[in-house]
């Protein structure tokens, strides 16, 4: 072991001594995300209950966090070099948590201004990328991040064009019905399908204070004739084939905040993703799929905002089953009392239903989910006329009602409501 640090500080001292840096101080920055709290109700639900359709306010206790540190560590001319690592752990309160859950989440290196734009940045290594959420409901509805290289913010005409190719290994049992996984004389055991992303978008000003996104997503399901994987992208019963996203999102300053209008189409074997979903994932079943989104923060006076969500989506053609509708609205008002404290509310709904094909008799089933959440919270952060203001101690009242509806006919229909008044404190916090 000392050796090994011996070597390490002399490899750190070399490379800071190189003519190249002999002008430039290596900077480091310390960045992260965190959230914990305890809540306490009937227990009908678990730790969080659909928090990307009801929200998240008054909705979730687990603990989760991300760590990252980085650094620019040379410059040559005008090309600025930086790493980058990031580990995160999630839990759910278990007292044993402290050896579980712990994951690289980010490792990649840059370079800035290497085609003498200013912006411009080459990367390579893990990354998240682009990734664009929906912070009330913890939702990403475009997010392509995964192992890779990349080239964004390079200049093109009015606006700016970024490209990325990713990779992401799913595991295959949640994209396939028949895995033969726990059959002992099964031929093909894969434990994950490879899947490559590539990614472009463009970004450019249409107005005083407007922006446009056009982004294009095509997910290739890596063929392996000979290997593990071609139970998943080979063979016709259960191949997956290939996907492709295209996404409009115009970005709109407004009421001291900003609203977001966003338009995407999934076909092929990613169209069922489009239910909540983040635009990098495939299955076994091909479709066609679009939805819509409306969302943001704005302020009506000075003490008083809302942020706000409203989604719909739809897909069909699937071989497996005949369609799927989703809709959800989750809005998050808020009010500062003091220079210090708010007053919070957040109301949401959602309605899902996936309708089976017709069977032999003409009968057509369907499967449905609904439910509310109504939230009321007093906050403190350290400026609360600010919504992203942080870190925010919540203390909170929330009742949750979801139904779970079952129809395969006139007569045969299944029902089962649950419902639970909670009550707790969480903390969130970023820097």
């Amino acid at each position: 072991m000392k050796k090994v640090n011996l070597l390490a500080a002399a490899v750190l001292a070399a490379a800071f001594a190189m003519p190249a840096q002999a002008d430039f101080t290596p900077n480091a920055n310390f960045n992260g995300y965190m959230r914990s709290g305890v809540m306490h109700g009937n227990s009908a639900f678990g730790s969080k209950t659909d928090t990307v359709k009801l929200g998240r306010l008054g909705n979730e206790n687990d603990t989760f966090m991300e760590f990252g540190l980085g650094a620019d560590v040379a410059k040559v001319d005008d090309v600025t070099y930086s790493v980058y690592g990031m580990i995160a752990h999630g839990g759910d309160g278990n007292e044993k948590d402290w050896n579980t859950n712990l994951s690289c989440r980010q490792a990649w290196a840059g370079a800035k201004n290497l085609l003498g734009q200013g912006d411009d940045f080459l990367w390579i290594g893990k990354r998240y990328y682009k990734r664009e959420d929906i912070h009330i409901l913890d939702e990403y509805y475009y997010n392509v991040s995964g192992t890779g290289v990349g080239l964004e913010n390079v200049i093109l005409g009015p606006g700016k064009i970024s490209l990325a190719w990713t990779r992401n290994d799913k595991d295959f049992d949640k994209y396939s019905q028949k895995s033969g996984y726990n059959d002992p004389d099964s031929k093909h055991k894969p434990s994950k399908v490879k899947v490559n992303t590539y990614d472009v978008r463009y970004e450019f000003p249409v107005w005083d204070g407007a922006s446009l996104q056009l982004g294009a997503t095509y997910l290739e399901a890596e063929k392996d004739k000979n290997g593990y994987y071609r139970t998943y992208t080979i063979e016709k019963e259960n191949s997956i084939g290939d996907g492709l996203n295209l996404s409009a999102e115009l970005n709109i300053g407004l009421l001291g905040g900003f609203n977001k209008t966003v338009v995407q189409s999934f076909s092929g074997s990613s169209a069922a993703d489009v239910h909540y979903g983040t635009g990098a994932a495939v299955f076994n079943d091909e479709g066609q799929g679009w939805r819509f989104i409306n969302w943001g923060d704005v302020h009506f006076t000075k003490e008083f905002g809302m942020f706000h969500v409203a989604q719909y989506a739809h897909s069909s053609g699937f071989k497996s089953y005949d369609s799927e509708r989703s809709v959800n609205l989750v809005v998050r008002p808020y009010y500062q009392l003091t220079k210090m404290t708010k007053l919070l509310a957040e109301v949401g709904w959602f309605a899902d239903k996936r309708t089976a094909n017709t069977d032999d008799n003409g009968v057509q089933s369907y499967v449905s989910k609904h439910g509310t959440k109504y939230t009321l919270a007093y906050a403190i952060s350290p400026d609360a006329s600010n919504f992203w203001s942080r870190p925010e101690f919540r203390f909170y009242v929330s009742h949750v009602s979801v139904s779970d509806n079952m129809n395969i006919g006139p007569t045969h229909e299944w029902v089962r409501q649950t419902s639970d008044n909670m009550f707790g404190a969480q903390v969130e916090a970023w820097w």
